[in-house]
């Protein structure tokens, strides 16, 4: 309950009922979903501890501004993907969804680009939990 009160705080959610909606909506439950059906549920699932969050932000923070097609594309191949490939498909594929859906936008994120690469971190954490 602490976690998710602090995930409303950093988003802009009214209450617990709009984060919810927001979760199992289009802008988060795909790459969610993707994430638990190929990784954690996939034919060799692994418990997975929290990867390091500062080097997975630094490795999105690099996705991003790069034109590498790696964890962008519609179904990549992940052929030997690790626990942080996982991770890093899941924040990139929710940070840009919710550039399209309008949560946020290209100009906040330049702006604050460590902030918002930590709460999608946190999301993940947070649904993983």
């Amino acid at each position: 309950a602490q976690h998710q009160r602090l995930l409303i705080e950093l988003l802009p959610f009214k209450d617990s009922k709009q984060f919810h909606e927001w979760l199992d909506g289009p802008y988060v439950s795909g790459a969610w979903n993707e994430f638990r059906n190929e990784f954690l549920e996939g034919p060799c699932p692994v418990q997975l501890e929290d990867p390091d969050k500062t080097k997975i932000c630094q490795a999105v923070k690099t996705v991003l501004l790069s034109r590498d097609p790696k964890y962008r594309v519609y179904r990549p191949d992940k052929t030997g993907w690790t626990a942080q490939d996982h991770a890093i498909r899941f924040i990139v594929s929710v940070v840009w969804d919710n550039f399209f859906g309008g949560l946020w936008s290209v100009q906040d994120f330049n702006k604050q680009p460590g902030h918002y690469l930590n709460v999608v971190y946190e999301i993940l954490s947070f649904l993983r939990a």
